[in-house]
């Protein structure tokens, strides 16, 4: 099952798979948590069922859709699963793969997830592979951050980039998990499945005190608690981000932050992530504190 509001997403590749002009290699790209991994096992499914007739829909009951449930269909392979670096030895196996015979029907399919954590050789690699075409054989792409693939990678590849176009559809299907209730999740309105995670998880109310914490702002114990529940979930520190973004601008809105002190704010923030992403072993409590200093010197000025 495609999410809902990914179908209109499928509609363009099942028109060109049944005119048999569906592309080799296509790149899925769009932010964590809107589906892109399971919109390419849909479509995994779809290319090699025996009975989907060119329409890019699995019976579910064909041998070929049994191996895939049992996970042992032998023309899918998967690369990228434990998000860890990609080498050149994984790609040869796609090229390998590629060219060997198919044991159901006359398709292929090679997931790659991930697909931005390539090695610079193995990415040389896979270029290869997609410069050279094999009929039936279809390289799906997975990645939330496509521009760290080369240009002519992504030049040899139909680019989908996945996104949200009609929020009721993730609205709706997140009501049925009473996951519209945090005065928050507007921020991930792009990643449902990340709200999904964080709830399966337990983590919902970690992220609620995290949002107050920042939408207030004003003590040494909101510093603290920050700081706490950063140390027990350091994953969290891109959702801390996302959060302080979201109170910057709804100081600006409010006027309580003028537009010199709002860029200066925005220029914070940024340098801060980009600390976060590039410099090993950071005191991130350090950080956090000499940004959420810094900040409330600027709030500070407009009062």
């Amino acid at each position: 099952m495609i999410y809902p509001w990914l179908n209109e997403f499928k509609k363009p590749l099942e028109i060109a798979y049944s005119a048999n002009r569906l592309h080799h290699g296509i790149l899925l790209s769009g932010q964590e948590g809107i589906g892109k991994a399971e919109f390419s096992e849909e479509l995994a499914k779809g290319l090699l069922c025996n009975s989907s007739a060119n329409q890019l829909e699995a019976c579910g009951h064909c041998k070929s859709c049994q191996l895939q449930q049992a996970g042992t269909h032998p023309d899918k392979l998967v690369i990228g699963r434990d998000k860890k670096t990609i080498g050149v030895d994984e790609v040869r196996k796609v090229a390998q793969f590629v060219q060997s015979s198919a044991g159901q029907n006359a398709n292929k399919v090679i997931i790659l997830l991930n697909v931005h954590l390539m090695t610079t050789s193995a990415a040389n690699a896979l270029l290869k592979t997609l410069e050279e075409p094999n009929a039936h054989r279809y390289l799906l792409l997975v990645t939330h951050e496509p521009m760290r693939l080369s240009a002519t990678i992504r030049s040899r590849c139909l680019d989908h980039n996945l996104a949200i176009s009609h929020y009721e559809d993730a609205s709706n299907w997140l009501s049925s998990f009473d996951l519209i209730n945090q005065p928050w999740h507007i921020l991930f309105a792009q990643q449902p499945l990340l709200l999904l995670n964080w709830h399966q998880q337990g983590d919902l109310n970690q992220l609620d005190k995290l949002y107050f914490c920042i939408e207030n702002l004003q003590t040494q114990a909101d510093l603290q608690q920050i700081n706490e529940i950063l140390k027990q979930k350091p994953e969290f520190i891109s959702v801390f981000s996302i959060f302080l973004f979201a109170t910057i601008k709804d100081y600006l809105v409010q006027k309580r932050l003028s537009f010199s002190c709002y860029q200066k704010c925005i220029k914070l923030l940024a340098n801060f992530d980009t600390s976060i992403k590039t410099i090993l072993g950071l005191n991130v409590p350090l950080a956090i504190s000499q940004l959420i200093f810094s900040l409330q010197e600027q709030f500070n000025l407009n009062n």
